[in-house]
């Protein structure tokens, strides 16, 4: 009998330490996916914005605040984005700006004259792969033939 109730603690025992650990661990795990899912979020939330400044940017006359905006977007796919997006965006920037690791060695002219670029840029490469990937992320269908952009732009001298 002594025995019997002796068994019946350890198992009892056994139990309440096989629960704890479970709880434990599925309290671990749900953590993880948490912090997992705010960051995707926050990266996809960035990475929109990106996508909206280079869209808003492409095929038009660049400006200074243009050029502002587009450097914000150009960092957060630098924190956020995947290798191949990086690497369409710096395909860009050093092609389209060669000179801008120059920029803190100019004087005010010289650095205003970078501004001065040739109209209208193509950021296609970076728009599509930004909208492939943010697809992909937000379970979107997949554009199997990959369309171009298009872009419906206003023009202050038109009347409408």
């Amino acid at each position: 009998m002594d025995s019997k109730i002796r068994l019946d603690y350890l198992k009892l025992i056994v139990t309440i330490i096989l629960a704890a650990f479970g709880w434990i661990i599925g309290n671990h795990l749900k953590t993880e996916a948490e912090i997992r899912n705010e960051k995707r979020k926050l990266a996809t939330e960035y990475l929109i914005s990106s996508f909206r400044t280079f869209a808003d940017a492409s095929k038009r006359e660049l400006n200074k605040e243009t050029v502002i905006r587009m450097s914000d977007a150009i960092r957060d796919v630098q924190l956020f984005g995947s290798k191949e997006l990086i690497r369409v965006t710096n395909k860009f920037v050093d092609t389209q700006f060669p000179n801008i690791e120059k920029l803190e060695k100019m004087n005010t002219n010289e650095r205003d004259s970078i501004f001065n670029l040739p109209a209208h840029y193509d950021l296609n490469e970076i728009i599509q792969t930004l909208r492939d990937e943010l697809r992909e992320e937000l379970n979107l269908e997949e554009l199997i033939d990959n369309p171009n952009i298009r872009y419906i732009r206003h023009v202050d001298d038109v009347n409408y």
